[in-house]
């Protein structure tokens, strides 16, 4: 079956207010989303991404976040503002009155904020920049993202994605890159299309693992516009032991099973971030999902789990 042609707006319209906060005027906006469970873990990471750049910070949370934490983040966190879920989710659920596959992925999945919520909320024609809340940063930036406002995510040494991958590429002849993640990415919403993601959402054949649904529909939004992705040795992004700190390191994506290893790198971090001068990020073209691509990251697959 084919996707449907899509006729739907990109936006919600004006995003819902935040709390008290404080942005710096004029500076690159990038969203983030946290939850309790994961706060411990958050705070050094975000501070570390302020501290690397200039950027404003937009932090979303998911409903489990108390006054009190809330409090506590704005306190240790410069340039930050805070949008409850609550305060938006009214607004997006009368939104999606029309696409039911949406509303239910979002009631059953936390990562529906990051796909559904939160660039519904900006306006039309913004570009979203977003940083997962387990991406630590070794070292300070020129500027995070290129200016002309392409599509750019991480590459990871897997195929991450909500169905095996030569389904995707095969069964369903969708023409996708190889390993997107989407932990550090910027997003042109013109490419956000509701009238897809009803289609993608509602095919429980495509969400046999519905926890890599988001990330996956990223790879399908842009299959007619191909992203370039983060240069790999700058950012690390992989299932594999974390490496050593090296010169060319930016940032290390703390994926799945890892997150438990932020608490060994973060004195790392706050020194390089503190003796090292500012970088200027790499990018390079993303590779097609070929069965090449396929073959070879199984055998990576195999060879990666001896080195965790």
């Amino acid at each position: 079956m084919e996707p449907p042609a899509s006729n739907s707006p990109n936006t919600l319209g004006n995003p819902a207010p935040l709390s008290a906060g404080s942005l710096r005027p004029g500076s690159l906006t990038v969203h983030s989303l946290t939850c309790h469970r994961d706060l411990a873990l958050a705070v050094p990471c975000l501070s570390s991404l302020l501290t690397a750049t200039d950027i404003s910070l937009v932090l979303h949370e998911d409903g489990s976040l108390s006054d009190p934490e809330m409090d506590h983040l704005l306190e240790v966190l410069p340039r930050t503002r805070i949008v409850r879920r609550r305060d938006t989710e009214p607004m997006v659920l009368e939104r999606l009155s029309r696409y039911p596959a949406c509303r239910r992925y979002r009631a059953q999945h936390p990562l529906s904020n990051k796909l559904l919520d939160i660039p519904l909320g900006l306006p039309p024609g913004e570009t979203l920049r977003f940083c997962d809340s387990d991406v630590l940063f070794f070292h300070r930036l020129t500027h995070l993202f290129p200016d002309d406002g392409r599509p750019i995510f991480c590459e990871e040494d897997n195929d991450g994605y909500s169905t095996a991958p030569w389904k995707l590429r095969f069964k369903f002849g969708f023409r996708i890159v190889s390993g997107l993640n989407s932990g550090l990415f910027q997003f042109p919403l013109r490419h956000l299309d509701l009238d897809f993601l009803e289609w993608f959402l509602g095919k429980p054949e495509l969400l046999a693992i519905p926890g890599m649904g988001e990330q996956t529909a990223w790879a399908l939004l842009l299959r007619d516009a191909w992203p370039d992705m983060f240069a790999t040795d700058q950012i690390f992004c992989s299932t594999r032991r974390p490496l050593a700190i090296d010169d060319r390191l930016v940032a290390i994506h703390f994926l799945y099973h890892l997150k438990s290893r932020v608490p060994d790198y973060v004195p790392q971090a706050l020194a390089a971030l503190k003796d090292r001068p500012p970088a200027t990020p790499e990018f390079h073209h993303a590779s097609p999902l070929s069965t090449w691509r396929i073959a070879e990251r199984r055998l990576l697959r195999r060879w990666r789990s001896r080195l965790n």
